[in-house]
């Protein structure tokens, strides 16, 4: 059961990455106050830093091995490679090589790193917010 609850954290913390940016991008332009947020850019920033620095170097996310670890000692079976290909290769039907994965991943966060320039986060709160 509990393997079953880090890949619902790791699920949300997938989502977090994909709909925090789309949020950002969306929500800029349209004055949304939440996106300029300091806490919420830079815990979004630093999740998708990680995530894109563990690709760079080839290492398996820390969720997914402590996800593994916790079916095997189960007994139940465990898999081999990441949290993505793993659960949401038949559902996106994603045939990507690792090195492809680590160019999407390091193109997610320059994308990120683009977006603090275009959409800046607020560094503290206005009489007018």
């Amino acid at each position: 059961m509990l393997a079953d609850l880090i890949v619902v954290l790791h699920l949300g913390v997938v989502l977090f990455a994909i709909l925090g940016q789309v949020a950002v991008l969306v929500g800029g332009p349209m004055s949304w106050s939440f996106v300029r947020n300091l806490w919420f850019r830079a815990v979004h920033l630093l999740v998708i830093l990680v995530v894109a620095a563990q690709s760079a170097w080839g290492a398996i996310c820390p969720l997914t091995t402590w996800e593994v670890d916790l079916r095997i000692e189960a007994g139940q079976k465990g898999y081999e490679g990441g949290f993505i290909e793993h659960y949401l290769r038949d559902v996106l039907y994603v045939e990507a090589s690792p090195e492809t994965l680590n160019i999407i991943y390091i193109g997610f966060a320059a994308l990120v790193l683009v977006s603090i320039v275009l959409v800046p986060p607020r560094w503290r709160r206005t009489a007018e917010s």
